[in-house]
């Protein structure tokens, strides 16, 4: 990691994480989370980042804490929440837009993986075994809100859980897979219209059971549009890919999940990580322009 970056990150650590609130740790959350940003960054485990000839001596800490710290500090939902301020910090100034995209990534583990939280489902063209990371970005910058579940959860329940988390109004671009109507009526009640082509294709009906006012007019947008509007504008729905092939492509993005990290806390925990360095190493590069 270049050296004003991670300091630059040490500033903002310090600034995020909460005070000690007790006597009995021995270091403080910004020590913890320092540490575990070193280890994400060079993808490698915690007890790696724990060693202190695995970092250079102008940005070692002054003491490092043990691999059993990090394993039970890493569980107080303080670190988590430190981690992903770090990532939001770095959005702030950004404009928002009234055109938001939203997808899914999987995250597979190997097939005979004793994971016990990670489960079968559809993954990228096959039948995958891990977690999925769902993510809503407004614009080509900003993440509004992202969750990791097991692969078997239907990614129109977690589409749910996300509308709500995030700030976006305006128009909601997704795949045929998001065509949901209880997400349409998700989407209505926050002010924000879904655009998602039907998940059967245009040529079946559409029954005789409700369904929500703001699935038909996404049906109207896209199949009965006299200008073109509604096809132009899910065309835009692309972004939010090369968004996850950028995420995915930097050696400090979101890659493959490490064998080390198993399990939903640490898979969550590592996704919160890398967003927020991918985030920082971003913003960085536009500095230097």
């Amino acid at each position: 990691m270049q050296r004003d970056v991670w300091r630059r990150l040490v500033t903002l650590v310090q600034r995020l994480a909460a005070s000690p609130s007790s006597r009995r740790f021995s270091f403080r959350e910004a020590e913890i989370v320092l540490v575990y940003f070193w280890a994400a960054e060079h993808t490698r485990p915690v007890y790696w980042a724990c060693r202190p000839d695995n970092w250079p001596d102008h940005l070692r800490p002054a003491r490092l804490p043990t691999p059993a710290t990090m394993s039970r500090r890493l569980r107080r939902p303080g670190v988590h929440a430190c981690i992903d301020a770090v990532r939001r910090h770095q959005q702030r100034g950004l404009r928002r837009s009234l055109l938001s995209t939203l997808d899914g990534k999987p995250l597979p583990v190997s097939h005979h993986s004793r994971d016990r939280d990670a489960r079968f489902g559809r993954g990228a063209g096959a039948l995958a075994k891990g977690y999925k990371f769902h993510g809503i970005c407004n614009g080509p910058q900003r993440l509004e809100a992202w969750a990791a579940p097991p692969l078997n959860v239907d990614e129109r329940v977690v589409a749910r859980r996300l509308v709500p988390a995030s700030r976006i109004a305006g128009y909601l671009l997704a795949d045929r897979y998001y065509d949901d109507n209880l997400l349409h009526d998700t989407c209505l009640q926050h002010g924000v219209q879904l655009v998602a082509p039907r998940r059967y294709g245009p040529h079946k009906g559409l029954g005789h059971h409700r369904h929500s006012p703001a699935r038909r007019r996404c049906i109207d947008m896209l199949e009965h549009s006299h200008t073109g509007f509604g096809p132009a504008l899910h065309a835009r729905r692309g972004d939010i890919e090369r968004r996850f092939g950028a995420l995915a492509s930097a050696w400090y993005g979101l890659g493959p999940l490490p064998a080390w990290v198993r399990g939903q806390h640490r898979v969550e925990l590592w996704v919160a990580a890398k967003l927020a360095l991918f985030q920082l190493h971003q913003s960085s590069r536009k500095r230097r322009r």
